[in-house]
């Protein structure tokens, strides 16, 4: 797949195929967008054609997506320990300075 493809997806379905699909002959003309791309996995929003393209294409494909997708959960947990982080060292702070003026008489800093 290092090589440059074209392919065409399918606008109202978001299906990827080759130019030698049998359902590419079907499509409308206005339905057809052509893509040149040197990896299929790299457009995102698409579902491969079950009919034209290998299953080493399709196995990429998934492969893809499931680590395109692990990174955004993952992103967005660490985003969210972060905001979770930030608010309890202020909650922290607090409570240090509450300790050190209760506990040990000394004057807040």
């Amino acid at each position: 797949m290092d090589d440059v493809k074209q392919i065409i997806i399918n606008k109202r379905s978001g299906v990827i195929h080759t130019r030698d699909c049998e359902s590419v002959k079907q499509m409308k003309g206005s339905n057809k967008d052509i893509e040149f791309v040197n990896d299929i996995s790299q457009i995102e929003d698409t579902k491969p054609c079950g009919h034209c393209l290998k299953k080493r294409d399709l196995k990429k494909i998934y492969t893809m997506e499931y680590e395109r997708k692990k990174k955004i959960l993952e992103e967005k947990r660490d985003y969210e320990h972060r905001q979770i982080d930030f608010k309890y060292e202020g909650k922290l702070a607090k409570l240090e300075a509450n300790f050190k003026e209760k506990i040990m008489g000394l004057p807040d800093e």
